[in-house]
């Protein structure tokens, strides 16, 4: 099977030379803009969208709530990764390839980075609770929340992994 995306070329492009593709398959989504604008100003951008050449502009086709928090942060331009011009199908096949294997970090990952930061930082424990919050972008009851999971026994956070319990009842 021949793969879709055969050239690749990863640059900055202005953000005003970047349309929205009518083939990304996400809709439009204010949800988690302010997280992701407070994640690409403390880390950076991690993953680069996605773009087609057309004409002299690129057509966007993976990464739209990135491109969005870019232009809401007053960003001039953005790291993308430029692929093969595609037909509209295809564009749609990547897009959706991109996003539908999107998971939520699963619980334990999240968990185990919490402790990791909390024995790394210092101070009281409130300290270092709010010091992980600030940068997870997470609230500090959430980190709590992560934190107090240690203390349920194994086997209860057995059944949280295998999904036939979840991790607020736990």
């Amino acid at each position: 099977m021949k793969e879709l995306v055969s050239k690749r070329e990863l640059k900055d492009i202005p953000i005003a030379d970047i349309d929205l593709s009518d083939e990304n398959v996400r809709t439009p989504s204010e949800s988690g803009i302010e997280e992701l604008k407070a994640s690409i100003q403390r880390l950076g951008l991690i993953q680069p969208v996605v773009v087609i050449p057309k004409g002299n502009r690129y057509s966007l086709i993976v990464g739209q709530r990135r491109w969005d928090a870019f232009k809401e942060l007053g960003r001039n331009s953005i790291p993308a990764l430029v692929v093969n011009k595609v037909d509209a199908d295809d564009a749609r096949l990547i897009s959706f390839g991109e996003n539908i294997h999107r998971r939520k970090l699963p619980y334990n990952d999240t968990i185990r980075v919490c402790d990791i930061l909390f024995n790394r930082h210092t101070g009281g424990p409130t300290q270092r609770i709010d010091q992980i919050a600030l940068e997870l972008n997470i609230h500090p009851n959430t980190v709590r929340k992560y934190l107090a999971y240690k203390l349920v026994p194994p086997p209860v956070q057995k059944m949280v992994s295998e999904g036939t319990l979840t991790p607020d009842i736990a």
